[in-house]
């Protein structure tokens, strides 16, 4: 064909963009949120900082519904950015089957759960949408390596959002995104350089899984839900290169917040993050 013909082609039948469907703006009285963490620190800060944190509106994460202290701070926002909800592997499906049963059955006030855009064929929508107190929002936006002002424009629209290797950053994204004039972070340890090793029979990589409800528990890297459930544990490089992308998104978010003009804090008792303004709840 000559080269007019697709030209023409082009002009006529433009290709199609995707659509996009950002995640929806939320009203909110409250102009601070809490973002609660896992880490073994949120234990102390609980200890001297309930009343603070119970005054904002809260967003938990992944399991932490399977804690007591989901019915005590009654979290207005939830969020799932794990994917290995959605991979079904035999080894977490139990786990997983009981966390969404409890959201169902525990969430007895009007709570906004978030989730990735892929999740929208994940076999629990619907089940979590049997409590009508759960709204179930999904995320718009994919990582895209943008910069300066066209980056922190395309955040502020979602058609990004930050490459979400925590569920944690996901949620300062969000509620910087809610427009929240200030965001407090708690429970955000980020201890991993002193929670895993190596073993030197097997030549595998162990982490100490700490969380503020459960003991260390010793186990090795998870599973790559790439690989479907076979035996292929993350390799060192991986995991630190994992970790080197956490805390790239920490500063991220940290400009982020700047560009918008809003107050983004560091309230845990321990953490390693050194790129976030540290200030205690008051």
């Amino acid at each position: 064909m000559p080269p007019i013909y697709y030209k023409v082609k082009k002009r006529l039948f433009p290709k199609k963009q995707p659509m996009h469907y950002p995640l929806p703006k939320v009203e909110h009285e409250k102009k601070r949120m809490v973002v609660i963490g896992n880490g073994p620190s949120l234990n102390k800060t609980l200890e001297l900082y309930l009343p603070q944190i119970i005054e904002s509106d809260i967003v938990m994460v992944n399991y932490s519904v399977r804690t007591p202290l989901f019915a005590q701070l009654k979290p207005a926002y939830y969020a799932i950015m794990d994917p290995s909800f959605a991979f079904d592997n035999p080894d977490d499906i139990d786990v997983i089957r009981g966390c969404v049963h409890d959201l169902v059955e525990r969430t007895q006030w009007p709570m906004k759960l978030v989730l990735p855009r892929d999740f929208r064929t994940w076999w629990a929508v619907e089940e979590l949408k049997k409590n009508s107190n759960i709204t179930v929002l999904f995320d718009g936006g994919e990582w895209k390596p943008l910069n300066g002002e066209e980056l922190y424009k395309a955040l502020d629209e979602n058609r990004v959002c930050p490459p979400t290797y925590t569920t944690l950053t996901y949620c300062v994204y969000m509620s910087l995104y809610w427009g929240y004039e200030e965001t407090y972070l708690v429970g955000a340890d980020m201890s991993f350089f002193k929670d895993m090793y190596v073993g030197q029979e097997d030549n595998v990589l162990y982490t100490i899984d700490t969380h503020f409800y459960n003991n260390n528990d010793v186990q090795p890297e998870p599973t790559d839900p790439e690989f479907k459930g076979r035996c292929m544990h993350r390799t060192m490089e991986q995991k630190l290169h994992e970790l080197y992308m956490d805390f790239y998104e920490y500063n991220l978010l940290n400009r982020y917040a700047k560009w918008k003009r809003v107050k983004l804090y560091n309230a845990s008792e321990f953490s390693m993050i050194d790129c976030l303004e540290r200030k205690k709840l008051s």
